[in-house]
């Protein structure tokens, strides 16, 4: 297929092209585009309406052309396209949910002449996405609906959902996968947009793919209205009598009447549920390992998958309203690794899963990306930059006390619970809940480093120092033994899982307490204020309460090997494991098999093979003086 006629009319030009799968919004996408024609041009964004029509306001000519090899069609269009083009033009917008469905129809015809339109011009594909539980039934139902084509032998058809979902060439439908790689080949990593599916779709995509602002008071129309057991039932019967186009439009109407005086809805039965399951699951964890915009559309897949199976809801269904998570974020390698964070958290967190996600940013200077602001937010995280760390600007491991301290006065939840962004949530973490008997919950620091002991004299003026600025004694300090290496020490907790009572206020004592040691020099070596954060938090945690819960082996399994010689077995149970490094290129081979020792489901797995390494490096150690390398913790 020679696209030479759109790819010499669009030179200069950035071409998107939106599709996405039945019942996601397109048909209303399309209408207000079509409608708001005029006020889209005058910023420089052309949908076309002369090679579209008010009642059909899509670009479906350009399936058309692309399956059909219509070079004819082709020239036409672009000859109708050129009228509506001129200088102000920078954006093309054409849209049709074609472009998914029939992928399978042109991609293996026109796949080099896409490829050489990509190469020529700017190209984005935007695409959104139904889980596919719920893609699969509103594909089964909208082809009843829709009237017989020579286009598909899935429209006005008399099959079963049963009968559908054994079709191979129909199952192609649902191979999110493939049809995002292919175009991710075509177009490159960041020209290929994936979106979830929501009834703010619209707002969405304007925002993120136009910069096209929606009003607020513009709610998303229901363009194609569905059916329920009744509807389906009736269009069975109506299919089976292969009435001419306009009686049987008329029918159709009727159906939908019909079928809205009794509300009964049309669900999956045990057989299809089974073959979605079986046909989509893994490669759906697959592709969100590599596209984490998809994280809430797979995690409502795994939620239904658990509720088919009747243990607990995973996904977006909210068990605790008591508990928000709070991670510090930055630019740089602390991106990458927070959005594989917040990935595990909301499709392994179980009841935790829907949890508010605070992303607090204390260091604008040092903000993240906007593509990665974009990726968060799709994932249901609250994205927080201020200017919080006024004090230790150059000491970011304080970005937690900072974090902390504004989080208590502006959330409602009982608890917060705090996780470092090299780390990853594997399964449910219901030992988070801390019982009335407790305010805090960690797991102890890996090895003795700093810590205090009651056996000897090491780091004990560090330690009695740092208890004396918080008024408390060192014996207020608990013995307990470290995590790894089982040494008896003065409490002293690992950063990288600390849950706190926000009634505390802990935060602020633990601000004040960090930013006391570093104005007085009180560091646990002489010019180094490294591992200040831990034993700060340590020490204000013991001047407010002695009530801390030591958590389970199994959470904040430390993957490095912090303890040389100690070849420990696999904790049991494990919930939540800490990375380190283990992630980036040179160490990721390290870091999965580390993680695949651990006893995790087929589905976590999954996703966790599916990983690529970070493409950023996290820098060195931190002195907490200026002249250290500046990142953040």
């Amino acid at each position: 297929m020679n696209l030479e006629p759109l790819m010499l009319l669009l030179q200069g030009r950035r071409l998107v092209l939106h599709t996405g799968t039945t019942k996601t919004g397109s048909t209303s996408l399309q209408q207000y585009l079509f409608t708001n024609h005029a006020a889209l041009k005058a910023q420089g964004i052309l949908y076309p309406t002369s090679i579209s029509t008010s009642d059909q306001p899509k670009h479906q000519w350009l399936i058309e052309c692309l399956a059909r090899r219509n070079q004819a069609a082709l020239t036409s269009a672009c000859e109708e396209l050129g009228t509506e083009l001129d200088e102000q033009v920078h954006t093309v917008v054409l849209s049709t949910e074609g472009l998914y469905n029939h992928f399978y129809d042109y991609i293996h015809t026109a796949k080099e002449g896409l490829a050489q339109l990509c190469a020529s011009i700017d190209v984005e594909v935007v695409v959104v996405f139904r889980n596919p539980f719920d893609f699969s039934l509103s594909s089964f139902k909208q082809g009843l609906i829709n009237p017989p084509n020579s286009w598909s032998p899935y429209y006005g058809h008399t099959r079963s959902l049963e009968q559908l979902c054994s079709d191979p060439k129909w199952l192609q439908r649902l191979n999110f996968q493939d049809f995002v790689e292919t175009w991710r080949q075509l177009v490159g990593k960041e020209g290929m947009r994936c979106f979830p599916y929501s009834k703010a779709i619209l707002k969405t995509l304007c925002k993120h793919i136009l910069d096209f602002d929606v009003s607020s008071e513009h709610q998303l129309p229901n363009a194609n209205r569905s059916v329920g057991l009744l509807g389906v039932d009736l269009l069975h019967v109506l299919n089976r009598h292969q009435l001419p186009s306009d009686p049987r439009a008329l029918a159709i109407e009727h159906v939908r009447s019909i079928d809205a005086l009794k509300k009964t809805p049309f669900t999956h039965s045990k057989i299809s549920h089974a073959i979605v399951d079986r046909h989509c699951t893994a490669s759906l964890l697959k592709l969100c390992a590599t596209t984490p915009e998809l994280t809430s559309m797979v995690g409502s897949h795994l939620q239904a998958l658990s509720a088919w199976a009747g243990g607990m809801p995973i996904g977006f269904k909210r068990d605790r309203t008591d508990t928000a998570f709070l991670l510090c974020l930055e630019a740089g390698f602390i991106e990458e690794q927070t959005i594989l964070l917040v990935q595990s958290l909301r499709l392994f967190g179980g009841c935790y899963s829907a949890c508010p996600i605070y992303l607090v940013c204390p260091r604008p200077h040092r903000a993240p990306s906007k593509r990665t602001i974009q990726t968060l937010e799709l994932m249901g995280t609250n994205v927080i930059i201020e200017n919080l760390n006024h004090s230790l600007d150059h000491f970011p491991y304080a970005n937690k006390a900072y974090a902390l301290a504004h989080l208590e006065e502006h959330s409602n939840e009982q608890q917060i619970v705090f996780l470092d962004s090299d780390t990853l949530v594997l399964d449910e973490p219901r030992s988070l809940a801390i019982s009335h008997q407790h305010d805090f919950a960690a797991r102890p620091v890996d090895v003795r480093g700093i810590c205090s002991s009651p056996l000897d004299n090491h780091y004990h003026s560090y330690w009695e120092q740092l208890c004396a600025l918080a008024g408390v004694s060192i014996e207020a300090l608990p013995c307990i033994l470290t995590g790894v290496s089982k040494e008896a020490i003065h409490a002293n907790y690992n950063g990288g899982l600390l849950v706190v009572r926000r009634s505390l206020g802990f935060g602020s004592r633990w601000q004040n307490l960090i930013e006391q040691a570093w104005e007085k020099e009180i560091t646990p070596k002489p010019g180094n204020f490294w591992g200040s954060g831990q034993s700060t938090f340590a020490v204000a945690a013991h001047s407010i309460s002695s009530r801390v819960h030591l958590l389970p082996e199994g959470y904040n399994i430390p993957l490095h090997s912090p303890a040389p010689g100690l070849d420990l077995p696999p904790p049991e149970h494990p919930k939540h494991a800490h990375y380190h490094w283990l992630l980036e290129t040179e160490h990721f081979s390290q870091g999965l098999q580390q993680l695949l020792r651990l006893e995790l489901s087929s589905h976590c797995r999954t996703f966790l093979q599916a990983m690529k390494p970070f493409q950023h490096r996290r820098g060195g150690s931190h002195t907490g003086f200026p002249e250290s390398p500046q990142s953040a913790a």
